[in-house]
């Protein structure tokens, strides 16, 4: 079993220890005690300042200073006392039902009871998915209901307003809930068929199509949201489909009218060497409704643009009002190294063809960031020049600490 872990930098300097202690549980091996960083200088100190001793001291003077654990013989963690927090006590009970494997029927119930006598009894299927979920404090009850469809897809959720009662003794493998006519319902509808392509967006089999509520187990269903997909293929060796949305549309009235649309559209990376498209997102437009001058808008829709290196992480973005921005990343750790706002493009190179700063702008807002070998800032140079250095200690050092110029 993992006893000590020792992290290193590049340079082999020790940043962290952490170490672990287990205990056997009816049969089984369970986690004990953890002890890491500052917790393990402690205990380290306290005991000689040797890691060697640490590995033999007393599990009462490791658990003074590390996060303990405690499990049933099943291997059910039934309680953690966790340092400047206190100890946490809570049961597990769980039976298994016997029925056939179906989507909508349950075949494991377990009950937590929470420290404050208040409980968590969740059924679920054969999957894991949850079919019912009851939350019980004192003599009031809150229950969920879900129900999904033959590919095991979410396709209801009755809220606790929605949900009467069910079968408590005994329950049925649809566990006899009762559903009532007032409460609230959250549905959601896949595509039945693929019908986007790449010029023309629409459905894609098996993919979130909308989202749905209703007032009452036979109320009629309101859609509030629907997603649209638009398809783009690479055209390297090997040609792969892949669906991206390309229009979300919320609705804003109770009888499912009003619709509101953002649309989007990409561009695709072409890898360097080569003349075809992956199907990694270059950039992509958002196109946003338009806002009404009767709600304080433009009445004009606006966009946004955003690309990404092909580690996606973003680059060059445009805002509303044709306002740029710029971050940089240091591909070893992926910690971004400077970040632009109001970027003057006559001073900064390497914006998108065609984006020059708006009348008004180019202030040139500049933040750079120095990182350690992990991607975490040691130094911060802000846009009015104030540095501030930030300590990154290596184990046994202090907590860290900053300091400006």
């Amino acid at each position: 079993m993992l006893k000590r872990v020792t992290i290193l930098d590049p340079a082999i300097n020790t940043i962290e220890m952490k170490y672990y202690r287990y205990a056997s549980a009816g049969g089984l091996v369970t986690l004990r005690t953890v002890v890491e960083g500052a917790a393990y200088e402690r205990l380290k100190h306290a005991v000689g300042d040797s890691d060697a001793n640490v590995l033999t001291a007393s599990d009462a003077t490791v658990n003074t200073y590390g996060n303990t654990y405690v499990s049933n013989a099943s291997g059910r963690m039934t309680s953690e006392t966790l340092q400047g927090r206190g100890t946490t006590t809570f049961t597990l009970v769980v039976s298994d039902s016997g029925f056939a494997n179906d989507v909508n029927s349950w075949k494991r119930k377990t009950v937590e009871t929470l420290p404050d006598g208040s409980t968590n009894t969740v059924f679920t299927t054969n999957t894991g998915q949850a079919l019912l979920k009851d939350f019980q404090s004192g003599s009031q009850h809150w229950l969920t209901f879900y129900q999904y469809d033959a590919s095991a897809r979410l396709i209801s959720e009755a809220t606790p307003s929605a949900v009467t009662s069910y079968t408590t003794v005994n329950p049925p493998a649809n566990l006899g809930v009762v559903l009532n006519s007032t409460g609230l319902f959250r549905l959601t509808t896949y595509g039945a068929s693929t019908t986007a392509t790449t010029t023309t967006a629409g459905d894609v089999v098996n993919y979130v199509k909308s989202l749905q509520v209703k007032q009452g187990s036979a109320g009629t269903p309101v859609t509030v949201e629907s997603t649209t997909y638009i398809a783009h293929t690479s055209t390297q060796l090997v040609g792969v489909t892949t669906y991206m949305p390309a229009s979300r549309t919320v609705y804003e009235n109770t009888d499912g009218t009003g619709a509101r649309t953002t649309n989007y559209t990409y561009t695709w990376l072409i890898p360097p060497g080569t003349s075809t498209q992956s199907n990694h997102v270059e950039s992509m437009t958002t196109a946003y409704p338009a806002v009404s001058t009767a709600n304080n808008g433009s009445n004009v829709s606006t966009t946004t643009i955003q690309f990404s290196d092909k580690w996606s992480h973003p680059t060059w973005s445009k805002d509303e009002d044709g306002f740029i921005r710029m971050k940089a990343w240091d591909r070893l750790t992926g910690a971004c190294t400077q970040s632009i706002v109001d970027v003057n493009t006559s001073v900064v190179s390497g914006a998108p063809s065609g984006w020059s700063t708006p009348s008004g702008g180019g202030l040139n807002l500049t933040t750079t960031n120095i990182n350690d070998f992990l991607g975490r800032s040691t130094k911060l140079t802000d846009p009015a020049n104030t540095i501030t250095y930030i300590d990154r200690p290596h184990a046994g050092g202090p907590a860290g600490q900053a300091g400006e110029l």
